[in-house]
């Protein structure tokens, strides 16, 4: 069997490559896009702890999905308790230099 890349698949899978590392830069400097992506990206991998849990029912995969759900919704309660700060502009002082 040969696996087809065209044009779309490789501009897929850059997007599914610079993710981890644009979040992990996100995260560094406390930006809440960040975080929010770290949230939907840890998310979007319970479908296929399920679907691998359908097809192949086993106490360790069952484990694993029950810990992503708890690190999911975990995730969740800390972004819901820390509200963002209001964006204010400080206001610029004049020093004098000698």
């Amino acid at each position: 069997m040969r696996c087809r890349t065209g044009p779309q698949m490789k501009s897929c899978w850059s997007i599914v490559v610079a993710s981890p590392g644009c979040e992990g830069i996100g995260v560094y400097m406390q930006q809440r896009w960040a975080e929010l992506l770290m949230v939907f990206a840890t998310a979007s991998l319970i479908p296929i702890e399920i679907r691998h849990l359908w097809h192949r029912p086993g106490l360790v995969g069952a484990l694993i999905l029950l810990a992503n759900c708890f690190i999911v919704w975990f995730l969740y309660q800390v972004l819901k308790r820390e509200k963002p700060d209001a964006q204010i502009a400080r206001q610029r002082e004049l020093v004098e230099t000698v």
